[in-house]
């Protein structure tokens, strides 16, 4: 399944208050040859109260990042479409058009090493299979049914659990197939302003961690 970035709807995240963030965002698109992009205003909702150690871990605007993605994945006019933050600064490794492995339900185009207990697996040409991965900077979506459920499982974290919503995506690789390529194409760039700075966990390539046996995933030694 070839899928070209260029054609390819693109919805980007952006406070109104982040106008630099606009501008390096439009001039990367114009860059990239990205001609279908359309800027999602990001919402600013106060957290619950939570105790001051889980507001210190998952930082006071994660239930306004989670209510804009849900109104990007609302805003999307069908699949594939490509759902960015406006911390997502292009690297080399990118390139336009993704040969993906048929089935795939989505591509993280920017990866992290933020969860030790995440599960890798190489699937070959570049490819591999995340489960667990704590990010959701740069996500392509190509299934109608993880996009609903993506929105469903982002409602449930911010508004029920009390949760950022990478917890409910890091669930949701679990269930569906969800690749991402082993060199990340867009990283967290800690010169964009950002409530977090994760460029260091959001740059390096991944590595397998994993292999399937008997369809169980047995860590590599």
């Amino acid at each position: 399944m070839k899928i070209d970035l260029r054609d390819t709807e693109t919805l980007w995240i952006n406070l109104d208050s982040a106008k630099k963030n606009a501008e390096q965002m439009v001039e990367q698109f114009d860059r990239l040859g990205i001609k279908n992009h359309k800027r999602i205003s990001a919402r600013v909702i106060p957290p619950p109260a939570l105790p001051p150690v889980k507001l210190r871990a998952f930082g006071k605007h994660f239930v306004g990042c989670g209510q804009s993605h849900i109104d990007a994945l609302s805003a999307a006019k069908g699949v594939p479409f490509l759902v960015l933050e406006d911390d997502a600064a292009v690297t080399d490794s990118f390139f336009p058009v993704l040969d993906v492995p048929e089935g795939t339900d989505a591509v993280y185009l920017g990866v992290s090493h933020g969860n030790a207990k995440q599960v890798i697996v190489d699937q070959g040409n570049g490819w591999m299979r995340i489960g667990g991965m704590l990010t959701t900077h740069a996500i392509l979506y190509l299934s109608e049914t993880f996009a609903a459920h993506a929105r469903q499982v982002t409602r449930e974290c911010i508004y029920t659990r009390n949760l950022p919503l990478d917890n409910g995506f890091a669930a949701l690789q679990r269930i569906y197939k969800v690749l991402a390529y082993h060199k990340p194409m867009f990283v967290q760039s800690d010169l964009r302003e950002s409530a977090n700075k994760w460029e260091r966990l959001t740059s390096a390539p991944l590595r397998a961690t994993h292999k399937i046996v008997n369809n169980q995933a047995i860590p590599l030694t």
